[in-house]
């Protein structure tokens, strides 16, 4: 931003030595995003070809207030894509008609960013002085178009979030299990690797309440020490965690996580269990039989071992 006083000259010049750029932007590459993650010191401008666009959506941001968001991908000419999201005014303002109107490949800067890193990468958010320009008059556009110009294919319309959770989508990689093949795995030899189950929820347990006991400053875990809870990070809390039930007379529901709440208080699920299927009861005694008889076999060979040893002395 350029600010003028009562002491700014205004001289003018006639025939400038250099062209003057529509455009100029401080652009990061790719390459050197991981340096810029969480220094909002300076804030990053990006380039390059859009490849990916999400709807807007409105999504509950730490269950306190409602915001507008959506998702871009943009890919550079090494084949590199970064994921861009859009927040609150900046989606709304996003110049989506101009978008439409362009035949691909469309080219973006997308000007004062945020860099976050999710899941080991780098990803970056919009701020209030986030700009979007289509097609920019800059240096890189050129080499851009070159590189781009096989893509004549529309622009990817991504999910929202709803579309993308909110659905029992099955992985295709994903192999099918059943609750009794689940229980007699290992965890250690299947760590990272995904199952898929079908089933009907029969009961809840909850022997530890059904509502998670937060902090009302950093929403973190709180530990109940003789009748007082405590945080980590804030100490004794004045004020105590309380569940979201809705009473009668009481303030409508403001968020969906009270609204969720208040259902499952109420909600009444009938222990019923197909006659053709394993009760759950008999699936727990079944993992834990063989986990006694893993315990079982392991002490056999330490014996074992440890008897043969004697014979060497």
């Amino acid at each position: 931003m350029v600010e003028l006083n009562k002491n700014t000259t205004i001289v003018p010049v006639e025939k400038p030595n250099q062209l003057i750029p529509m455009h100029w932007f401080n652009l990061v590459d790719s390459e050197e995003l991981h340096k810029k993650v969480d220094r909002d010191v300076n804030l990053t401008d990006v380039f390059g070809c859009l490849m990916a666009l999400q709807p807007i959506e409105e999504i509950t941001v730490q269950n306190i207030r409602v915001e507008k968001k959506r998702d871009l991908k943009l890919q550079n000419i090494r084949g590199e894509q970064v994921t861009i999201t859009l927040w609150a005014e900046t989606t709304t303002s996003f110049q989506e008609d101009a978008l439409q109107s362009l035949s691909p490949p469309v080219f973006i800067v997308l000007t004062s960013l945020k860099v976050k890193k999710y899941k080991g990468k780098p990803v970056l958010g919009s701020t209030g002085s986030t700009v979007c320009i289509f097609n920019p008059d800059i240096p890189q556009l050129s080499k851009y178009k070159q590189e781009f110009e096989y893509l004549k294919t529309s622009i990817e319309i991504l999910q929202t979030s709803a579309e993308k959770y909110g659905k029992g989508t099955i992985m295709a990689d994903s192999e099918q299990k059943t609750i009794e093949q689940l229980l007699l795995l290992d965890p250690a030899l299947n760590k990272n690797t995904s199952f898929v189950c079908q089933a009907t929820i029969v009961d809840y347990d909850l022997t530890r309440g059904w509502w998670y006991k937060s902090c009302p400053y950093c929403h973190k875990n709180v530990k109940n020490t003789y009748g007082t809870f405590r945080c980590f990070e804030h100490g004794p809390l004045e004020k105590m965690p309380e569940s979201c039930k809705h009473d009668e007379g009481s303030q409508p529901l403001s968020t969906n996580s009270a609204k969720i709440s208040a259902e499952f208080s109420n909600l009444v699920v009938p222990k019923i269990e197909p006659a053709d299927k394993t009760p759950i009861s008999a699936l727990r005694s079944k993992s834990q039989t063989k986990k006694i008889k893993d315990m079982y076999n392991e002490l056999l060979f330490t014996i074992i071992y440890e008897y043969a040893n004697l014979d060497n002395y």
